[in-house]
């Protein structure tokens, strides 16, 4: 499972920058990801079909499953649950031979703030709760609307637990090989920019496009199973909102 199809789910997210408008819309969307393991492909494209129901409070889509606790002018406030796609699920190289990732759940909550119109925090902080690493996360961001252009554009930081770190980056005991010691990262923060696009065609159907570029640390880059620092994934794709 690439990270593309992590991209692509996050084209519904939770803890959204600004709110998604109460409808069903159904799309489809290919995403093109970079993968910083060593012997994977440079890129891989993916496609996934997008389902997105959202009442006034509560949306369900292929991102996940999130219900706003606090509506209150600016603030908005809301718990979570949401899927981790691996690039290391079953990875094709000789070089990851031994290393398999499952895809995994975090539960979570995140609060956003409209600092002005067209500006907005986020927070999150979010656990695995599929007993895989019990790791955790922590992000923070910045995004801007781009004044009488469609675009958002986006930076932040993602702050990940030892548990988690190791579960992305690290090469457990059993898994090392000649050549491939075992690797235990600390705490990994990982910075990322990242822009959006949505644009209404008619027929209540839209184009959307997306790119992200995360900066990997040297905790992580360390690791004998990371050869890239920067990994890009970019979107593209249509929906129908019914």
């Amino acid at each position: 499972m690439r990270l593309s199809l992590a991209c692509l789910a996050c084209l519904l997210p939770l803890s959204a920058p600004a709110q998604e408008a109460p409808g069903f819309s159904l799309g489809l969307g290919v995403g093109l990801s970079d993968s910083p393991y060593i012997g994977e492909d440079d890129f891989e494209a993916d496609v996934l079909p997008l389902i997105n129901f959202r009442t006034e409070r509560f949306e369900l889509g292929t991102g996940g499953a999130s219900y706003d606790v606090i509506q209150n002018g600016p603030l908005v406030v809301d718990v979570f649950v949401a899927p981790r796609f691996s690039a290391l699920e079953d990875p094709d190289s000789d070089e990851l031979d031994g290393i398999d990732r499952d895809l995994t759940f975090d539960a979570g909550a995140g609060l956003g703030y409209a600092i002005r119109p067209g500006t907005r925090v986020t927070a999150s902080v979010r656990t695995e709760i599929t007993d895989e690493h019990e790791g955790q996360e922590l992000r923070l961001a910045l995004f801007q609307e781009v004044p009488n252009f469609p675009l958002r554009l986006g930076a932040g930081v993602s702050v990940q637990s030892e548990e988690l770190a190791s579960y992305l980056y690290g090469v457990e005991e059993d898994e090392a090989r000649p050549g491939r010691p075992a690797y235990d990262p600390d705490v990994v923060a990982v910075p990322f920019l990242s822009l959006n696009s949505r644009v209404p065609l008619r027929n209540n159907i839209s184009l959307f496009a997306g790119a992200r570029m995360a900066f990997l640390p040297d905790e992580a880059t360390d690791s004998p199973i990371v050869e890239d620092d920067v990994v890009l994934s970019s979107n593209v794709g249509i929906a129908y909102r019914f």
